[in-house]
């Protein structure tokens, strides 16, 4: 909040950032129940099904049609938010970071 208030940074273009992770986030729930099948098969929601597939996909893939949704009316609207290199270039950083961050913790 600091950032919009205090400088001249004062764009939505972080959330361009929130729309990627959760979007990636939710691509990784569509196909969950068939890359780690023995984890989700202990799982509480594993017996929840729509049309013979896995509610947790449904429910994911529907997640992830909305974020892209979100992203492309974000994206296309001139005034939210800007997509400038100066305005794009932190949400690739951040989005670097987190990918160096957890490349790390894993190692």
């Amino acid at each position: 909040m600091w950032v919009i208030a205090f400088t001249t940074y004062g764009t939505l273009v972080l959330i361009y950032g929130i729309l990627i992770c959760w979007g990636i986030t939710m691509l990784a729930g569509i196909v969950f129940p068939w890359t780690r099948r023995d984890m989700f098969e202990r799982s509480a929601v594993a017996r929840w099904r729509i049309a013979g597939i896995p509610a947790m996909s449904v429910f994911c893939a529907l997640s992830a049609a909305f974020f892209a949704w979100a992203f492309y009316l974000l994206w296309n609207d001139p005034i939210a938010a800007g997509h400038d290199a100066i305005d794009i270039w932190p949400v690739v950083a951040l989005f670097v970071a987190g990918v160096v961050w957890y490349l790390a913790i894993r190692a």
